[in-house]
């Protein structure tokens, strides 16, 4: 029996079963042994491939919600509080600003007669202690359990406990590899900042590297409005924008199509690596990925299969990405309209003679914001039409900007004359982006819809599109059936 259809067909079930399992944990386990259980039934009902693809259908959605559901009750349950002190490793690159030093740090050892937490602890640190990635060293503070509103927000990144640190003394290093990709960056930023003035320097960052922390408190609002904010995030976009630049360069260094499409996968990698590889662009890297690849290897349809099957994995891996991860959301929707659309604006942009880059830029943006809105509805239950005119306006000139801000940052790193000779192309650049957001941002708060949208209004707009590709993609197959049966008898005829 082929096994590779009903697989392809089973693994999307493990979403309904994460998302179920994540609202009702306490179902777990009795109604994920019910739902294998009915499954294995069907079996004797069907020997064949249909039974086969039920059985794998049940048993995903019940791994699914099983999974969820010991998470959600894992990291949901009471926790002890109070003073610690003990040796600890820095483990995720802090970041600075007015209020301290953030740092995510983990115990190897607590002092005797404390409780020592094996998760991952968020503490505020001293501005002046000088906190750096793989740090050793002691420290105590007073341990606090997050509320419960925010208790999944940080459980997704394996955090449980927050602290403002009282004490702390640097014993060593660890890490020396991360240390060194840190300092790389430390010095990448610092050769920008000395080239470009502000707010352009922070918005170069937040382009390369990914980051909105650089940038003042109005640009980020304006940002936020205009409904551009993945753009100085590390998302998709900017990793497809990576792959595609370094996909050219292979194929100008006369590297065969599949070599250089390799070649630029590991570049986007180094992209991750470098902007601190924090959890939202791993997951950004893994969707943008699949469906970069299968598009340079004439693959783009089959590409929402691979999409969803790294989104099963993902959220096998952690549940709580698919309630509490907004990030995880926007990307795995952004990135699944731009594949199941690509087909047709393909077939729509092949037909115009002129001008066919901007359009295809649009009908994709519009396409992507079509899939990302319920999200956006559902977690803040605004969204501005006016997104759609600013992502299209505005997204073109975001990979020239990105090339010219990495050419400014890797020269200034060189000498602080040769960022400054090509810091003009990447203000002339930068500046149009923050002034149309300006602009954009001040239509969209004008234009700002406000609505009530759950979770039920959420699961038809999905619905409602799906059917509508559906039947799109019908359509298509019908046409490559007709083209081929007119093709065939038309050889006959020949003969």
């Amino acid at each position: 029996m082929d096994f590779a259809s009903p697989i392809r067909r089973s693994f999307p079930f493990v979403i309904p079963g994460v998302f179920l399992g994540s609202l009702f944990p306490a179902w777990s386990p009795s109604f994920s042994l019910c739902v294998a259980a009915f499954g294995i039934a069907l079996v004797a009902v069907w020997p064949n491939r249909k039974g086969a693809t039920v059985l794998l259908c049940c048993l995903a959605f019940a791994s699914g919600y099983f999974f969820s559901a010991r998470e959600e009750s894992l990291w949901n349950r009471d926790r002890p509080a109070g003073p610690v002190s003990g040796a600890v490793t820095i483990v995720r690159n802090p970041e600075t600003d007015d209020t301290g030093t953030a740092a995510v740090f983990r115990f190897d050892s607590c002092t005797e007669g404390t409780f020592c937490p094996r998760e991952l602890v968020a503490g505020t640190f001293s501005i002046r202690s000088g906190v750096s990635y793989g740090d050793t060293g002691t420290l105590s503070c007073v341990l606090t359990v997050p509320d419960v509103a925010w208790r999944p927000y940080y459980a997704k990144d394996g955090i449980s406990y927050k602290c403002r640190v009282a004490s702390w003394e640097k014993m060593g290093s660890r890490y020396p590899f991360g240390r060194a990709i840190f300092g790389f960056r430390a010095r990448f930023e610092e050769a920008l900042s000395r080239a470009l003035p502000e707010p352009e320097a922070g918005l170069a960052k937040g382009l390369v590297i990914g980051g909105s922390r650089q940038l003042p408190d109005a640009v980020v609002a304006d940002f936020r409005s205009a409904g551009l904010s993945h753009i100085v995030a590390v998302s998709g976009y900017n990793i497809s924008i990576i792959a595609e630049c370094f996909l050219l360069l292979g194929i100008l260094c006369f590297l065969a199509r599949p070599r250089a499409a390799v070649f630029s996968l590991f570049a986007a990698a180094a992209f991750v690596v470098l902007s601190g590889a924090p959890a939202s662009a791993v997951r950004a890297f893994g969707m943008s990925s699949v469906l970069v690849s299968a598009g340079w290897f004439g693959r783009r349809y089959a590409s929402v299969w691979a999409i969803v099957f790294v989104a099963s994995v993902m959220l096998v891996l952690n549940p709580l990405l698919l309630r509490h991860d907004i990030g995880f959301l926007l990307s795995f929707a952004a990135t699944a309209g731009i594949a199941l659309s690509s087909p047709l604006i393909g077939r729509i942009v092949k037909r115009i003679r002129y001008g066919g880059f901007l359009v295809e830029a649009a009908l994709l943006t519009f396409s992507a914001n079509l899939f990302v809105m319920p999200v956006i509805f559902a977690n803040f239950g605004t969204f501005s039409p006016v997104s759609f005119l600013a992502n299209a306006v505005i997204l073109p000139i975001v990979p020239f900007s990105m090339l010219f801000s990495a050419l400014v940052g890797v020269a200034g790193m060189v000498s602080p004359w040769f960022g400054n000779l090509l810091s003009f192309p990447a203000y002339a650049a930068i500046r149009p982006i923050i002034l149309g957001t300006e602009y954009m941002a001040g239509l969209s708060r004008s234009a700002m819809i406000q609505a009530e949208f759950g979770w039920v209004a959420l699961v038809v707009w999905y619905a409602v599109l799906g059917l509508v590709f559906l039947f799109i993609d019908k359509n298509r197959r019908m046409a490559i059936a007709r083209n081929e049966e007119d093709d065939l008898r038309g050889r006959l005829e020949s003969d």
